[in-house]
């Protein structure tokens, strides 16, 4: 119902008032509903790709021609369209676990090294490195750091390691300490001071 009052402004009735207040009410909900529901860093990294290694392309770290050194790549795509890519899955996994770049919201490409071959790996065999299996510190040469074998299947992993050696990690377990041995020496050391 709507009244004028004494100035001359319109006045709503109480039954008027409730009903557009609670409209509004109700779509400010609905709407803050859908934008609750929606995750940008999975809707942006179901869109990325894998990008091809270029001869010509260098390590995002050490600046090395990528193509000349043996054994798996990585590269890190991110939501704003850059792309940095890693001479090993060592120099990946280096970058990738630093504070700054831990939340990018980045997709991540490795390769799958019981389908191409080691001193040449090809581009039509890259995988999510983020369920891709890992041998670690096997006795093959790669590119810079420690070897870091990727597979898209934990029964090639195994296969790898029984001929090359090295321990069998999940993404996961992939951390810093791992990557610099920290993990292998405690574990060494354990041992040696076990026996005395």
């Amino acid at each position: 119902m709507l009244a004028l009052n004494e100035t001359g402004d319109v006045v709503y009735g109480i039954h008027e008032w409730t009903l557009k207040y609670s409209l509004c009410v109700l779509l400010i909900i609905a709407l803050l509903g859908l934008a609750g529901c929606r995750e940008p860093d999975r809707e942006a990294n179901a869109q990325l790709a894998a990008v091809d290694f270029e001869p010509s392309d260098e390590c995002h770290i050490c600046g090395m021609v990528i193509a000349n050194l043996p054994g798996p790549k990585g590269e890190a795509l991110l939501a704003d369209g850059r792309v940095f890519k890693f001479c090993s899955t060592y120099e990946l996994f280096t970058w990738l676990l630093q504070p700054e770049n831990r939340h990018l919201g980045s997709a991540v490409f490795v390769h799958d090294m019981s389908r191409t071959d080691w001193n040449k790996p090809d581009n039509d065999h890259l995988i999510d490195a983020r369920t891709a299996s890992y041998v670690m510190g096997a006795k093959v040469k790669s590119g810079m750091g420690a070897s870091l074998a990727s597979f898209k299947s934990k029964e090639d992993a195994k296969v790898f390691m029984a001929n090359n050696g090295g321990r069998l990690l999940d993404y996961k377990q992939i951390n810093l300490d791992s990557l610099n041995g920290s993990e292998d020496r405690s574990i060494i050391s354990k041992e040696v001071h076990s026996h005395h």
